[in-house]
C-alpha cells in the first residue's frame, strides 16, 4: 500500500510541475493584452487552489485506505449562530473502540440539522489513534476537495479558455 501511496504522490507532483511549466510557457508567450493578463492571473490564483484540492484528496484517500469503520451515535447537536444570523448545526458522534469511548465533531455544519439525536453514523478510525476520526459523509470526507478542486479548475479554465482564445 505504500508503495500505492508513493507512486501516486510522485505521479501528482509530476502532473502539478508539467501544468505549471506548460501554463507558464502558454502565457509567456501570449502575454500582450489586459484579457491576457487577466487570464494570468486566474491561473495563478486556480494552481494553488488545484494544489490544495490535490493534496486534501490524496490525505483523504490515505486515511480512508488505513481506516476502519465503525458505527457510532450522534450525542448531541452544537448549534450556532453565523455572522449572517443562520442557525447552523453540527453532530456530536460517540463511537466504541476495545470498549473505550471516543467523540468527535462533524467537520461541517448545516442549516437545517442533517442529523437528529440517536442517528447512527458511519465513523471512519485510525486503530491506532481512534481519536483521529472523521464521519464518514461526503461533506466531511470529500467537501472542502471538491470546493477547491471545483474553484482552482474553474480559474484555471477560463485562464486557457482566454489565452487561447486570443491567440486566434
Amino acid at each position: 500500500m505504500n508503495d500505492f501511496l508513493n507512486l501516486a504522490k510522485f505521479i501528482l507532483i509530476v502532473l502539478t510541475i508539467l501544468g505549471c511549466f506548460s501554463f507558464g510557457m502558454l502565457a509567456i508567450t501570449t502575454y500582450t493584452t489586459f484579457d491576457d493578463f487577466a487570464a494570468f492571473v486566474f491561473g495563478l490564483l486556480g494552481l494553488p487552489l488545484l494544489w490544495g484540492g490535490i493534496v486534501i484528496t490524496y490525505k483523504n484517500i490515505k486515511f480512508l485506505l488505513i481506516s476502519s469503520t465503525i458505527n457510532g451515535i450522534v450525542t448531541s447537536i452544537i448549534s450556532y449562530e453565523n455572522s449572517k444570523g443562520t442557525r447552523l448545526s453540527r453532530p456530536v458522534i460517540n463511537f466504541q473502540v476495545n470498549e473505550k469511548e471516543y467523540q468527535i465533531e462533524a467537520n461541517t455544519s448545516s442549516s437545517p440539522a442533517t442529523y437528529s439525536i440517536g442517528n447512527k453514523v458511519k465513523v471512519h478510525y485510525l486503530k491506532a489513534a481512534p481519536q483521529q476520526a472523521q464521519l464518514a459523509a461526503f461533506t466531511d470526507l470529500w467537501m472542502k476537495s471538491f470546493t477547491l478542486f471545483t474553484v482552482g479548475g474553474a480559474f484555471i479554465s477560463i485562464s486557457i479558455f482566454t489565452l487561447l482564445n486570443n491567440l486566434g
